[in-house]
């Protein structure tokens, strides 16, 4: 195996825990849906807080009364965000220059990844509604100070340099969690014990 062989493989042993860190990153950290992924209590993703909160009958709060628009990201689409990059690491350009990301010896490129089509909360909150078959009770509320009402990655240079750009829908994306979930937690509405990682 020659090196860079070895950087990648090293690199693709990391994204399960790298998905474990992510909990939504690579574009939002609340906002990547995460099947096969052992929910870590510190850092659930946003997704997991209202599915929770639906079955257990507690209200969610609907910040900017559900108009607010984030970039969800379905982790597979990180991961082979993440693949292509690792698969096309950036070149040196031979030449002297202030824009260290085209250094001679370490050139680096910053990319987003992430599905770059805003969602509606709303129609977020309703996938997840129509996924579980209950309607969520929701304490709809103003904006919280500081927020902002739209987010989303530009991955104009993921998709002119790698050709890749996410693209997983957000009904599916919430579907397959909620699949994943009711496989690995679920046996007839009641909880299975926590599976061990080997």
């Amino acid at each position: 195996m020659n090196p860079p062989d070895e950087k990648r493989q090293a690199l693709l042993r990391l994204i399960p825990q790298v998905n474990e860190l992510l909990d939504a990153a690579g574009a939002e950290p609340e906002a990547v849906d995460v099947p096969r992924l052992v929910l870590a209590r510190a850092a659930r993703s946003v997704l997991e807080d209202f599915r929770q909160a639906i079955l257990s009958g507690e209200p969610i709060q609907v910040f900017n009364y559900g108009e607010m628009k984030r970039d969800f990201t379905y982790v597979s689409d990180i991961v082979a965000g993440i693949t292509h990059v690792i698969d096309h690491p950036p070149v040196a350009s031979g030449k002297d220059s202030t824009d260290l990301s085209e250094s001679k010896t370490a050139p680096y490129k910053v990319y987003n990844i992430g599905n770059s089509s805003p969602v509606r909360l709303m129609d977020f909150i309703n996938a997840i509604e129509t996924k579980l078959g209950i309607i969520a009770k929701k304490e709809l509320l103003p904006m919280q100070p500081g927020d902002v009402p739209m987010t989303w990655a530009d991955t104009s240079d993921l998709e002119r340099d790698l050709g890749y750009r996410p693209d997983t829908p957000i009904k599916v994306g919430v579907g397959k969690f909620i699949d994943w979930y009711r496989e690995y937690y679920w046996i007839g509405g009641g909880r299975k014990a926590v599976k061990s990682e080997q």
